[in-house]
């Protein structure tokens, strides 16, 4: 039973709730399969562009950095070969686990560089994803304890 504006009370028949209820559904069955795509996403470091570009195979985004704050859910991004110099930040955002996945093999592959590991950082804590085929030069410390200590030089 509802109460209208008035105080006088309004009965749902059986036949209006059904109606509600069959909407409500609709509406989920609608709205979670586009909810729960994973879509793909392209990142180049020559050919990209991170403001005029949609990550498309054909318009990839430019950095890492980018193509990770745009994708949601279990988005996969591929990292064409090439040189990035960025901080990248891996934390989980809520229903998030993406999939990093380099292109290329051998020298010629996907490299994060971080020549300066106060300014230019890798952040992993809690990181459920994938990161494959990516290497990561300029780190003092293994990529595993990035994400356990934050060391600062005096």
């Amino acid at each position: 039973m509802h109460i209208l504006s008035s105080g006088k009370p309004m009965r749902l028949t059986r036949t209006t709730t059904e109606i509600i209820c069959l909407l409500f559904f609709c509406g989920l069955f609608v709205y979670l399969p586009s909810a729960a795509r994973a879509e793909n996403y392209y990142v180049n470091s020559v050919t990209g562009n991170d403001t005029g570009n949609d990550g498309s195979q054909a318009a990839p985004w430019k950095t890492i950095t980018h193509a990770v704050n745009r994708a949601s859910g279990l988005d996969s991004l591929y990292i064409a070969p090439g040189s990035y110099i960025e901080s990248i930040d891996l934390r989980p955002r809520p229903k998030r686990a993406l999939r990093l996945l380099g292109q290329g093999t051998g020298g010629n592959m996907p490299v994060i560089q971080t020549p300066n590991p106060d300014s230019h950082t890798i952040e992993t804590f809690d990181f459920s994803g994938t990161l494959q085929n990516l290497a990561v030069t300029g780190q003092q410390m293994p990529m595993e304890s990035i994400s356990r200590v934050r060391k600062k030089r005096p």
